[in-house]
């Protein structure tokens, strides 16, 4: 839900991000491969988006469209029952190990995005995660140390994991 044009960003700066992520990797233009079928927007209750696309060039029309899923790293871990790359079954070994890299990039001060892929948003198969820089808005930490210094007691209401609001704070 953003695109790049030149320098230009058009669109929320986390799908900016991913999409400049994508072009350093070398996954230029994408989107214009692909139709999209279907969307789930993100919402802070469920913490995940998700997009079902269909390559441009799939000639069977009634094909099922393959789902891409970013989110909270233990809300998109619920909808997976396997693993990139082996597409083996996501042990509960394997989770503890993902959950435990994302504190461990939470604890870095960096926002962790999750991702995942499949036919099926109950059956899918976790790709790997992400650690964002997100850094505050200009002008929030001289108004926060404005307020403090004036003997407000100030609270801190993030999306973000535990980890990476400890880091931030």
């Amino acid at each position: 839900n953003a695109q790049l044009e030149g320098d230009k960003l058009l669109g929320q700066p986390t799908e900016g991000a991913l999409l400049f992520l994508g072009q350093k990797v070398g996954m230029c233009n994408t989107r214009d491969r692909y139709t999209r079928l279907d969307e789930r927007t993100f919402s802070s209750d469920q913490k995940w988006m998700a997009v079902c696309v269909r390559k441009n060039n799939n000639s069977l029309e009634n094909e099922k469209g393959v789902w891409f899923m970013k989110g909270a790293l233990e809300v998109v871990l619920r909808h997976c029952t396997t693993v990139y790359p082996s597409n083996l079954p996501l042990s509960l070994k394997e989770r503890a190990h993902f959950e435990g890299v994302s504190a461990e990039i939470g604890k870095q001060g960096l926002r962790v995005i999750a991702l995942a892929q499949g036919e099926d948003l109950n059956r899918l198969c976790f790709i790997g995660m992400i650690g964002m820089w997100d850094p505050p808005r200009i002008g929030v930490i001289s108004a926060i140390s404005e307020l403090t210094n004036g003997g407000v007691d100030v609270k801190m209401i993030t999306g973000d994991s535990l980890e990476t609001a400890q880091a931030i704070a």
